[in-house]
């Protein structure tokens, strides 16, 4: 504070009066020693006073950057932009440069293309920043008759955006407790930062939540249902954020079965039932309808078997429509018809024909 007052104060008055005021051959010894003292100390404090700490941007190779100086906008001062090299951190290069009498100032070299500059509020624009922008700058504001000179440095550093983090999970049982660890990682991006968050809230702090590695590791000691919930991780560096979820089910762990839980039934239990219950009502059915048609199914069979030739033409036809077959009689009309056959073995067994080819369909041979 006190450094910045006197800086201020000296920026007021011609470097050259003071040298003058002190090397004045017409003051004594003592007041020339004093000087001689005084001024290094001054110009050091000048210049501690006129350069703020060097402003610090961040940005990706082939996006734009920004940099802007805390600079009073004063159309009387001539305004320098240098770049430092690389290579060589003494040597520097104009790559803009406004001065007063100009409405509009000029870029030198490969700047002249791709860089834009607003006076208003003292800044530089640069387009598709490679390479070669990155390092540091020095901004110089000179302003007329004064002399006043203030300076800036600014220092432009390329970094990479972040992958989407990745979360692996691992569990260790032990003999006392269960041990949840967490680890969150990205695969590309530059000085990344972690922190976790335990179903959407920071983690508690109840002595069994760790971070380690940089807070990109979380361990988890004496794991509880309670604990089955969505953690996120989110990774930060200059240029943004990003986050992922992962949460913990009884899939990766038993504790997360609670006790009352442990009888209920899951969704492949479920499904298993409600497929022998199909199963159960399917046999159901199959029986009622056998139980029901049976007389029929036994009929069918016969002639199937008896009459091979004629057993499609007869199952064609429709079940009102057709007439009685002799296989239809009753067991005890049949019986009676071969006892009067064996009793009147000629007799019989013509009227027993005859009684045949009567209540044969239309179109059978013989029949009607």
């Amino acid at each position: 504070m006190g450094s910045s007052a006197i800086g201020l104060a000296v920026n007021w008055l011609d470097w050259k009066r003071w040298f003058l005021l002190f090397s004045n051959s017409d003051l004594n010894t003592g007041y020339q020693l004093l000087s001689l003292l005084l001024l290094p100390l001054l110009l050091f404090l000048l210049q501690t006073a006129s350069a703020d700490t060097s402003q610090e941007f961040y940005t990706a190779l082939n996006q734009d950057a920004m940099l802007t100086v805390n600079f009073t906008s004063n159309s009387q001062c001539d305004v320098f932009w240098r770049k430092t090299s690389k290579a060589d951190n003494s040597s520097e290069k104009m790559i803009y440069k406004h001065l007063k009498n100009m409405s509009k100032g000029n870029f030198l070299g490969q700047y002249s293309t791709r860089a834009h500059y607003y006076s208003h509020n003292n800044t530089l624009v640069l387009n598709s920043v490679t390479g070669e922008d990155e390092g540091a700058y020095k901004v110089t504001q000179e302003c007329g008759g004064d002399g006043v000179i203030s300076a800036r440095m600014i220092q432009l550093s390329l970094m990479s955006p972040l992958s989407e983090p990745f979360i692996s999970v691992s569990i260790h049982n032990t003999s006392h407790s269960v041990l949840l660890n967490l680890s969150c990682e990205v695969t590309e991006g530059t000085q990344p930062s972690y922190w976790w968050q335990k179903d959407g809230k920071p983690l508690p702090q109840d002595g069994r939540h760790f971070v380690s590695e940089q807070n990109s590791s979380l361990e988890v000691r004496n794991m509880t249902e309670r604990d089955c919930v969505t953690y996120t991780c989110v990774s930060r560096n200059r240029l943004g954020s990003r986050e992922a979820q992962r949460g913990i089910t009884a899939m990766d762990s038993p504790a997360c079965i609670s006790p009352g839980s442990a009888g209920s039934l899951t969704p492949a239990s479920l499904l298993s039932i409600a497929a022998a219950v199909l199963c159960a009502a399917g046999l159901c059915i199959l029986v009622y309808c056998t139980k029901r048609h049976y007389q029929e199914i036994r009929t069918w069979f016969r002639d199937r078997w008896r009459n091979p030739r004629n057993s499609v033409e007869q199952s064609s036809l429709d079940r009102g429509s057709r007439q009685e077959s002799p296989y239809d009689m009753p067991d005890e009309e049949f019986l009676n018809e071969e006892n009067m056959q064996r009793e009147q073995p000629q007799a019989g067994r013509g009227r027993g024909r005859q009684w045949i080819l009567h209540h044969q369909p239309p179109g059978y041979p013989g029949g009607p």
